[in-house]
Parts: structure tokens; C-alpha cells; sequence
């Protein structure tokens, strides 16, 4: 995708989503002291961008208050709020593959080097930015080395860990995360029991009873969603089948189908689950004090006797459950998906050779 000026996009209440990191910003804001690169982290692109734009306009505005706030009346945050501010250029991935190429990448770099209007910042908005793909990643880090005094980087991820390291460092990082979901309503304690037990040297039977464990959840939500889905739910037309076999086999592949959908909408409620579990031990690792990790309700199953991963065991953990999560959307076997997963996160140390 060519990376495009925002011409439509109004800030929503930036600083109701996420107040006291807008109001961190804010204070930097008042005392000069704005960066030129931030990483926001969370789990939700729409809110980070509400936030990013917000904090945009608060680091454009002409007349700031003495607490660093936009004013709302200067020109550039009447344009913001027209959605008309040209300087606010935002790059995403392509829709069909879900990456950001080098040849976008570089359109995006050419724009944010052109001349900047007197009075205006420029802003570039990378979102999912760990979709760059590699050389695209090398070609912006050039540009985030040398960036000049009137523009301003926010790149915006859901998975920092793809992210270079050279990238990560050379940002200011903001935790945004979304607390609108709690984990105990999705799933049951049972399965938070399990993941638990996944940790670096816990070894192949703790992992492939897990793998087995979390393989019975499954099948019984399959069950359960097709218990729940049984006929076609109009009486007349399931007496009509039971005296046409045509039209029983077509009303069996439809509730196949129809199986199929809600289980794996029930599904994806623990995929998302894990993949939670293993940022906030990625968090964790990173030393975030745990009072601002994003979901508390996780702490009490992740304090029982789990050993603290280093940050790059966790690295290695969040790749792992991305492969998973994608080989079981491509419907490949759960047993192998399940099995290829818990092993790599339990997996034992090799012992340091004495010489």
C-alpha cells in the first residue's frame, strides 16, 4: 500500500482511552522534551491510532497550554480537527499479504523527507509495524537513525518481538494495553491451569500431557457447538428431510458447516488467550512493573511456582505461539499444532559442557 496523508481520520478522546500515559505525554509536552520515535504497544491497533493521532495533534499544536494540552482553537489543531492536516502520513501493511514491502517503505521515507511547512510538524504513522519485512525494516531503520528536528515517528505493534531490536531501541515505548477483555469470562480456569505449567524446562511429558489436555477443551467445544446448532432449527423442513435423502445430505453439510464456524469461533477465543499469556510474560521478562502489566486477572495463574523467563526465551516463546496460531487457522492437524507448540516452550536446557 502507498503510504497516503491522513485526509479523513478525526482524533477521537485520545486521553480517555489511555489517561495517564496522555498525560505523561502532555507533561513532556510543556517542558519541550517530545521524542522523535515512540513504540506503542497493545493489543488493539483501532485504540492505538485514536491515541497516536491524539497525541499528534497535542505535539502540533501552536499554543499549548501551560499542562501541555492542545488548545483546540490554533490552526493546526483546527486542521486536525478537520481531518485536513497534510503533514500526517500513515503507512500499513498490504491487505492481501498482511506485510509492509520495501518499495512502500521507501515511498513512505520519501514523503517524510520532503520539506516541512514553516509552523507544522510532520508525522509518520507506521501501523502494524511488525509486518515490515526485513529489507523493509533495514530501509527504515536508516531513516530512523538520522531523523530531522521537525518530524516525529509513531509506530504502532501488537507483537514487538518481530520488531528489530535496533528499531525497538532507538523509540521511546508506551504500553497501551486494552483492558476491555478479561481472560477468566472467556475461558475456564482449567485452561489457564494448564498454560501455567508451560515454561522453559518443564520437559516433554509436562508439554504433551498439556498438548493433550488443551486437545480435549477442544474437541469438547466442537461437541458442544454442535450440540448447540442440532437440525436446522425449522421443524417442518427437518420432517421433509427425514423422507428426502437429497435433502438430508444437503441439510448435514450445512450443519457441518455450521459446526465448523461456531466451533471455531469458540476456538479462537483461547488462541487469542494464549497468545495474551505469552506478551504478558514477554512483558514480565522486559522488567515492566507489575502493577501496569494489562491483565491482571492472568498474575494469580502465572504466580503459581512459574520460573520467570529471560527476555529472550520470551522472544523465542511469542514466535512459537505465532506459528501455531497460524499453521491452526491454515487447519492444519490440531494433535501436530498442539504438540509443536508445547514442546519448544517446555523444552529442557542443554547442559553447559565442562571441559
Amino acid at each position: 500500500m502507498t503510504p497516503t496523508p491522513e485526509s479523513q481520520a478525526t482524533p477521537q478522546d485520545w486521553k480517555e482511552l489511555f489517561p495517564k500515559q496522555a498525560a505523561a505525554l502532555e507533561a513532556a509536552n510543556a517542558h519541550h522534551r517530545r521524542g522523535q520515535a515512540y513504540l506503542l504497544v497493545g493489543n488493539s491497533t483501532e485504540e492505538m491510532l485514536v491515541f497516536a493521532r491524539g497525541w499528534a495533534k497535542t505535539a502540533a499544536c501552536l499554543t499549548p497550554s501551560p499542562q501541555g494540552a492542545a488548545c483546540g482553537h490554533c490552526r493546526n489543531c483546527r486542521l486536525f480537527q478537520a481531518g485536513t492536516y497534510t503533514e500526517l502520513i500513515t503507512l500499513s501493511p498490504e491487505s492481501k499479504i498482511s506485510n509492509i514491502r520495501v518499495e512502500s517503505l521507501r515511498e513512505f521515507n520519501r514523503q517524510m523527507a520532503l520539506t516541512v511547512p514553516d509552523g507544522l510538524l510532520k508525522f509518520g504513522i507506521i501501523t502494524a509495524a511488525e509486518a515490515m519485512m526485513e529489507e523493509a525494516a533495514n530501509a527504515f531503520l536508516k531513516t530512523l537513525e538520522e531523523p530531522s528536528d521537525r518530524v516525529m515517528f509513531l509506530l504502532l505493534t501488537t507483537q514487538p518481538h518481530r520488531l528489530l531490536p535496533t528499531i525497538r531501541s532507538r523509540c521511546q515505548t508506551l504500553l497501551l494495553p486494552s483492558l476491555r477483555r478479561n481472560y477468566l469470562q472467556l475461558v475456564p480456569g482449567e485452561f489457564l491451569e494448564i498454560l501455567s505449567r508451560l515454561h522453559r524446562g518443564a520437559g516433554a511429558k509436562v508439554a504433551l500431557t498439556a498438548s493433550r489436555e488443551i486437545g480435549s477443551l477442544f474437541l469438547a467445544l466442537k461437541k458442544e457447538a454442535g450440540a448447540h446448532l442440532q437440525g436446522s432449527g425449522d421443524k417442518e423442513l427437518d420432517e421433509l428431510a427425514k423422507k428426502d435423502k437429497a435433502l438430508r445430505e444437503k441439510l448435514k453439510t450445512l450443519q457441518e458447516a455450521r459446526t465448523a464456524t461456531e466451533y471455531a469461533r469458540q476456538r479462537a477465543n483461547y488462541l487469542e488467550t494464549i497468545q495474551t499469556w505469552f506478551h504478558q510474560r514477554y512483558l514480565i521478562a522486559a522488567k515492566v512493573p507489575r502493577e501496569r502489566l494489562p491483565h491482571q486477572e492472568l498474575l494469580p495463574f502465572m504466580d503459581k511456582g512459574m520460573p520467570p523467563a529471560t527476555l529472550l526465551e520470551a522472544e523465542e516463546d511469542l514466535k512459537t505461539v505465532e506459528r501455531f496460531r497460524k499453521a491452526i487457522l491454515a487447519q492444519v492437524a490440531e494433535e501436530l499444532c498442539l504438540d509443536a507448540f508445547t514442546l519448544p516452550v517446555c523444552e529442557i536446557p542443554p547442559r553447559p559442557t565442562t571441559l
